[in-house]
């Protein structure tokens, strides 16, 4: 059965308001994507303006600390601060305390395990003449 002509009228007229449609979709999602995009790049700028600006802080706040003779220091759990030459002196000297304590310590304990060793030996050997001279 072959389309009268006032089916394919109205077939017509369909499919042009469906293609219209598509038509405003498709201009709908491309202004959308040149905005996101304008987007994306005002905070690609923002985000290297605010980096700029953090390095400069940096910058400005070493060469600051270094003039008036501040030194950095990295405390245990990887912070860097600042500190003046009294209280780097007063860290550093704590830690080196701590180290030595721990190294007298462990050197102690070594040279009591040695005397202890070449006692029993003495003994031993001791024990031993006396055994066979017996």
């Amino acid at each position: 059965m072959p389309i009268t002509d006032e089916e394919r009228s109205e077939y017509s007229d369909e499919f042009r308001q469906e293609l219209e449609r598509d038509h405003i979709r498709r201009l709908d999602n491309l202004q959308h994507q040149k905005q996101r995009i304008r987007d994306r790049k005002d905070e690609r700028s923002r985000r290297d303006y605010e980096s700029q600006k953090a390095d400069l802080r940096n910058e400005v706040r070493k060469k600051f600390y270094e003039e008036k003779g501040y030194k950095l220091y990295t405390d245990s759990s990887g912070r860097e601060l600042w500190l003046t030459a009294e209280e780097y002196h007063y860290r550093t000297s704590r830690k080196r305390k701590r180290v030595q304590r721990k190294k007298t310590k462990i050197m102690g304990l070594r040279w009591r395990t040695v005397a202890l060793y070449a006692g029993a030996m003495a003994i031993a050997v001791l024990m031993g003449l006396a055994m066979t001279r017996g």
